[in-house]
């Protein structure tokens, strides 16, 4: 072998293991390498295939390096978008049905007819791309928009919360999005979940609970009771059994991350519990997914406190 296709070879190497492994015939004749030498790579071991492209063995099969291989194939413009995105920019809403990892979405400049299996496309001229973690991708705002247009509404419904959380997106945001991606895939979806941003109230969920109680007939609570330790006033419980010192508090569904309120959060829950009150705290999937045990819990607390 001769120096210069060491340093050939040492250059495709070092270059390919920051991809995740995975390249393609055209980008490693880039490099230099003959088409004797890529398929040699191949009779070898040195690299197979993958997905529609190549990878270098032993590098590691994961989503990433997948959906790396999807955007290596669908060829230069190409970025992710929607769950995949997501996952890029390290959302962190609950793991479920959005993030699964079978499925890759891909953003194509528009005429590329292309059709990639296990692969969501959409297309679109005008995309503001960004570089996260080596891999190009939307804004998050639109990583969030493309979501809940592509997923189905009770999937996307707790993506839809966490970003709203986060600040990734707000209802004036998804309006826009909503004209501007008039008459395209999933809009219907999404101005629903435009809908549920602007409805979703603390005052909603309250609501809610308050039916759950009395469809159950569940007795002796109040809502909105005031609270009171040695300080003084703690604040207004949102449903409350005062025979029993038992307070149950509900998030909303866009209900916020800022630190200001995070804080308060949790020292008016230390204050309640100090002054001898229980706790227990219900988020709005919890009352819309799972209200028999939203009601089951508060009746074992209830049962606990009464003995």
């Amino acid at each position: 072998m001769t120096v210069d296709r060491e340093e050939r070879l040492r250059r495709f190497f070092a270059n390919i293991s920051e991809r995740d492994g995975v390249f393609s015939w055209s980008q490693a004749s880039e490099f230099g390498l003959s088409q004797y030498e890529i398929a040699n790579g191949l009779n070898t071991g040195a690299w197979h295939r993958f997905h529609g492209v190549y990878q270098l063995s032993g590098a590691p099969d994961t989503e990433r390096s997948r959906l790396r291989a999807v955007l290596t194939r669908t060829g230069p413009g190409s970025c992710a978008t929607g769950p995949s995105a997501l996952q890029l920019w390290s959302f962190d809403a609950q793991p479920g049905p959005w993030s699964n990892s079978r499925v890759s979405y891909v953003m194509l400049p528009p005429g590329r007819k292309l059709r990639v299996p296990g692969v969501e496309l959409l297309r679109d001229s005008e995309i503001e791309l960004r570089t996260v973690a080596g891999i190009d991708t939307v804004t998050r705002d639109r990583a969030v928009v493309d979501s809940l247009r592509l997923l189905p509404n009770e999937v996307g419904r707790p993506v839809l919360y966490r970003a709203l959380q986060l600040r990734w997106i707000d209802d004036k945001q998804l309006e826009r999005w909503c004209e501007a991606l008039r008459n395209r895939r999933g809009v219907d979806v999404l101005r629903a979940h435009l809908k549920d941003a602007r409805q979703g109230t603390h005052a909603e969920s309250e609501r809610l609970l308050v039916r759950l109680l009395r469809l159950h007939k569940v007795q002796g609570w109040q809502a909105n009771m005031p609270l009171f330790d040695e300080q003084g006033l703690i604040g207004i419980g949102d449903i409350v059994f005062p025979a029993l010192r038992l307070v149950v508090e509900v998030d909303g569904r866009a209900w916020h991350s800022d630190y200001e309120r995070f804080q308060r959060d949790r020292t008016r829950q230390n204050r309640l519990i100090n002054s001898g009150c229980r706790v227990l705290r219900f988020t709005w999937t919890d009352l819309t997914d799972s209200p028999l045990s939203v009601i089951s819990q508060i009746n074992r607390a209830v049962d606990v406190s009464s003995t």
